[in-house]
C-alpha cells in the first residue's frame, strides 16, 4: 500500500484558521473567539472545491464494500434506562465487549459553562455490554469522571479515557477499574506542551500512545506507555478540532478527525525510522462535514458526521448530512455512504470489531443510542 500512495499524495491543503472555540488560550495554537468559527462554517472556507456530482457517481471501487443496518442488533432495556449521552465506545474484539462511556444526568449543551462543573457524576459512567445481545455484564466509573469524552482499548484490554473538564487522561487497568494506573496531565490545568486542553480521543500503538488535544490545544500529543512526553504533532497545520484518531500502524501512519476542518490528516506515526508528524495526506470532499469520529479497516478509513452548527444553503436538512462513509485511502475515493433506517440525531463516536467485520456507532440523543452494522466486502 505504501508504493500505492506514492501515486495518491496529492492532498487538498488544510484551512490556516485559529480558533479560541472554547475560550482557553493555551500553547502551541493562539485563537480567536467562537463567533469566528461559526462564521467561517457558514462561508466556503471550509467546502471542498471537487464537483459532488461526478466523484458521487457509482465506481467499482463503491461495489467492493457495503455497510448496512443489523436490524436485529439493539441495546438491551436496562442498559438504555442507565444510560446519558454516550461520548465514546470501544470494543474488546476478543471478549467480544462493547465498552459504552457515557455521561448519566449529566448533558454538555453549548450555554454549559465547563469552568463551573466542580463534582463528578454520581452514577457509573463506563457501562460494560454483551456486544452479540446488547445486554449488561458489569458498569463502573462513579464520583470519577466530570465529562466524559473517549475510551479506547489497547492490545491488553486496558482502558483508555479522556475527560475534557479535569483535562486528563487516564488509564486502567483490565479487571481494575476502582482507580486508574496511570494519570497523564494536571487535574484542571489546561494548557502548555504537558497539559491538556479537553482531550478528546487515544489510540495506543505498540510503544506509543497518540492523544487527540483537542477542543483548544488543537494538536496530538505523543506520550510513551508509561507516561513520559515525547512529543506533539499536527498543530502546524492549524486544524480546528481533532476529535478522533485511528491508527494504520503497518503504514506507520495516524490518522486524525479534524471536526470542524471537515477533513482527514494523515501524518507519518513515528513508529520506523520516519520522524512523526510529517503530514502524508489530507482527505477532503462534499460527503465529508462536521467530522466526529473516524475507525479504519486495512486501507479503508470508516468516518461519521455530526450535526451541523449553520444552516447550508444547498436544501438539505441536517439528518441528510448526518451520513457514515468509507474512503480509500490509496486513491483518496469515497467508495460509499450509509445510515441507519431511523436515521442518525447527533452521531458522535464509532469502534469497528475486525474479527467480526461490524460497526458500531453511538449516538448521543437516539432513542436506540448505539446502532450496529455489517461490513461486506465483495
Amino acid at each position: 500500500m505504501k508504493s500505492i500512495f506514492l501515486f495518491f499524495l496529492i492532498g487538498l491543503l488544510t484551512n490556516q484558521i485559529n480558533c479560541n472555540y472554547y475560550g482557553y488560550q493555551s500553547d502551541p495554537v493562539a485563537f480567536d473567539t467562537e463567533q469566528k468559527v461559526l462564521d467561517l462554517l457558514a462561508t466556503d472556507l471550509l467546502k471542498s472545491e471537487l464537483d459532488e456530482k461526478s466523484i458521487n457517481q457509482p465506481t467499482f471501487e463503491q461495489k467492493l464494500i457495503q455497510v448496512e443496518e443489523d436490524l436485529n442488533w439493539k441495546l438491551s432495556d436496562d442498559v438504555k434506562s442507565k444510560i446519558g449521552d454516550i461520548a465514546g465506545i470501544a470494543i474488546d474484539e476478543n471478549e467480544n465487549i462493547l465498552y459504552i462511556f457515557h455521561r448519566a444526568k449529566r448533558s454538555w449543551t453549548m450555554d454549559l459553562d465547563l469552568s463551573k462543573i466542580t463534582e463528578p457524576i454520581r452514577e457509573d459512567t463506563v457501562l460494560m455490554v454483551n456486544a452479540t445481545d446488547g445486554t449488561s455484564l458489569y458498569s463502573w466509573g462513579s464520583n470519577f469522571f466530570y465529562l466524559p469524552h473517549g475510551i479506547s482499548l489497547d492490545r491488553f484490554g486496558n482502558v483508555w479515557l479522556t475527560d475534557v473538564v479535569t483535562h486528563q487522561v487516564y488509564r486502567f487497568k483490565k479487571g481494575y477499574f476502582k482507580q486508574p494506573e496511570l494519570v497523564l496531565g494536571e487535574k484542571f490545568v489546561a494548557g502548555g506542551k504537558q497539559h491538556f486542553c479537553m482531550p478528546t480521543d487515544t489510540v495506543v500503538a505498540s510503544n506509543y500512545v497518540y492523544i487527540s488535544d483537542g477542543y483548544c490545544n488543537s494538536r496530538v500529543a505523543i506520550y510513551s506507555l508509561n507516561g513520559l512526553y515525547l512529543d506533539q504533532i499536527a498543530y502546524q497545520e492549524g486544524m480546528i478540532i481533532p476529535h478522533s484518531l485511528t491508527l494504520l500502524e503497518d503504514e506507520d501512519l495516524i490518522c486524525v478527525a479534524d471536526r470542524e476542518g471537515r477533513a482527514i490528516n494523515c501524518y507519518s506515526a513515528g513508529l520506523t525510522q520516519q520522524k512523526a508528524g510529517r503530514l502524508v495526506f489530507s482527505i477532503k470532499h462534499p460527503s465529508i462535514k462536521r467530522l466526529f469520529a473516524i475507525g479504519s479497516i486495512d486501507d479503508l478509513i470508516f468516518g461519521i458526521n455530526g450535526p451541523e452548527l449553520t444552516t447550508e444553503s444547498d436544501g438539505r436538512t441536517n439528518k441528510d448530512k448526518q451520513v457514515g462513509f468509507v474512503v480509500n485511502l490509496a486513491t483518496e475515493r469515497l467508495l460509499t455512504t450509509f445510515y441507519p433506517k431511523d436515521g442518525f440525531q447527533s452521531p458522535h463516536d464509532l469502534t469497528i470489531n475486525r474479527k467480526t467485520n461490524s460497526l458500531f456507532i453511538s449516538d448521543l440523543k437516539s432513542p436506540h443510542k448505539i446502532f450496529k452494522f455489517f461490513i461486506k466486502k465483495n
